[in-house]
């Protein structure tokens, strides 16, 4: 979605920046719950963000844990990629009525309640 519009970012990645806005510093595993994520999945994807300037990652309070912080250049790319990613959900959900929209949302947040169960 992304890349067809000119930026090297995934949808993962977007996710993730997403999850960082207005909540900087908050943990690696916060960030698997909030995106159900797991541990593996979400290392991978914010080492490429890290790689690209998006994100920093610093030891939290114990010495396992890993605060992560979205960098002004991962801000100023979230700022651009949101009106990209409400478009393609525009038209993802565009034949759906107000009454299915509700509906799906709360599919959606039930599965993601169980997935987060799941993925900790």
């Amino acid at each position: 979605m992304f890349q067809k519009e000119g930026f090297d970012t995934t949808i993962d990645q977007f996710v993730v920046m997403g999850a960082l806005i207005g909540k900087d510093g908050i943990t690696q595993k916060h960030i698997c719950q909030i995106c159900c994520k797991n541990e593996s999945n979400l290392a991978r994807i914010l080492k490429g963000m890290e790689d690209k300037g998006f994100i920093s990652r610093k030891k939290g309070k114990d010495a396992r844990s890993r605060n992560v912080y979205l960098s002004a250049e991962g801000q100023e790319l979230y700022i651009a990629l949101a009106p990209i990613a409400e478009k393609y959900m525009a038209y993802v959900l565009g034949d759906l009525s107000d009454e299915e929209r509700n509906m799906l949302a709360k599919l959606v947040l039930n599965v993601r309640a169980k997935l987060s169960g799941v993925l900790t």
